[in-house]
């Protein structure tokens, strides 16, 4: 028998005890061990897609896959394989939390007057005009078609025209088409800005 097989089956009997719980004490007490053993292996999982100084998000994510453990084994679910079904829940709560910084690049990038890989850093306390570009570019990105979202999330994370054009598998010509008609959109909003706002603090 291997390691990763032992593993497995120690922690399908552990989710056995958790489903054979007939009260809450007694699923806090077999849900206690299940999650000392899936810790370390949850842990390095997010360590592994995560920056060397994420200690803090990898706690967050994890701790939020014990949470929907419990309350999935609180409701009566039965998981056969939790350590693939914890496994699962963390990496879709990783890929969302990729999408939500790769979003607020976005945002970054439509509220910046600077060129991509010069964008300037926000305040913590943002002016009421920022805090004006800020909800204008949520809403422009929001609105975009799939396909240009995509080049603009490319091209937030510093990706050359031409090296988006060859990883979309689209026409060069066509990203800085999107590029060009993305800020436009953004300018002409800004220009729209009541003259207040444009105020800095």
């Amino acid at each position: 028998m291997t390691p990763d097989t032992d593993i497995a089956q120690r922690l399908r009997k552990l989710a056995e005890q958790c489903h054979d719980a007939k009260t809450k004490a007694q699923l806090d007490e077999a849900f206690r061990p299940l999650v000392e053993e899936l810790t370390p292996l949850l842990n390095k999982k997010a360590r592994s897609k995560l920056s060397e100084h994420a200690d803090a998000d990898v706690e967050d994510h994890v701790q939020d896959v014990f949470m929907k453990l419990y309350r999935a084994l609180k409701a009566g679910k039965e998981i056969e394989f939790p350590l693939a079904w914890s496994m699962h829940c963390l990496t879709c709560r990783l890929i969302d939390a990729f999408r939500k910084k790769k979003k607020e690049k976005t945002i970054k990038l439509m509220c910046s007057s600077e060129a991509p890989g010069r964008m300037h850093h926000a305040s913590t306390e943002m002016s009421p005009r920022m805090e004006v570009l800020t909800s204008i570019a949520q809403s422009i990105a929001e609105s975009l078609p799939t396909n240009e979202r995509s080049i603009l999330e490319e091209y937030c994370e510093g990706t050359k025209p031409r090296d988006i054009a060859s990883k979309l598998n689209i026409p060069r010509d066509h990203v800085y088409r999107i590029t060009a008609k993305i800020k436009a959109r953004a300018l002409a909003h800004e220009r729209r800005i009541p003259p207040e706002a444009k105020k800095d603090t």
